[in-house]
């Protein structure tokens, strides 16, 4: 095992700087032909590359090029109430980090796409699986 010190955010910072149009696995090739041990996970490859891009909070600092355009909801839908849920309860399916992370993972790749309306769909899907309404 390579032991220069590089962590795993760090060497994807670096990796996706050099080649923003690269995946997971091209990623995770890079990290075994440095030497190192395991694989880096799509969720932190994915949040490293939408902070990059600014298209990601996660970095706090990253900012939009442009603002993206709200997703036109039906009235209908504008018009349900939402349930009201306790924070405690947000975990309420066991194993939902899984699904989460691969939520996570269709969402930066339709941001990269730019599609907001698939993108707030996914997300309300996200939602209910999250809160165990799925």
């Amino acid at each position: 095992m390579a032991t220069d010190g590089t962590s795993k955010t760090g060497f994807v910072e670096d990796y996706l700087r050099k080649n923003p149009d690269a995946n997971e696995k091209a990623v995770n090739e890079a990290w075994r032909e440095a030497g190192h041990e395991g694989s880096i996970s799509g969720t932190l490859i994915y949040n490293v590359k939408g902070r990059l891009s600014g298209k990601s909070s996660a970095g706090g600092e990253a900012k939009r090029a442009a603002p993206m355009p709200k997703a036109k909801s039906s009235p209908a839908r504008s018009e349900q109430a939402r349930p009201a849920v306790a924070r405690s309860s947000r975990r309420a399916l066991k194993g939902t980090e899984d699904l989460e992370a691969e939520f996570d993972r269709l969402l930066f790749k339709l941001m990269d796409r730019g599609m907001p309306e698939v993108e707030e769909r996914v997300r309300e899907a996200r939602r209910m699986v999250i809160l165990g309404q799925g």
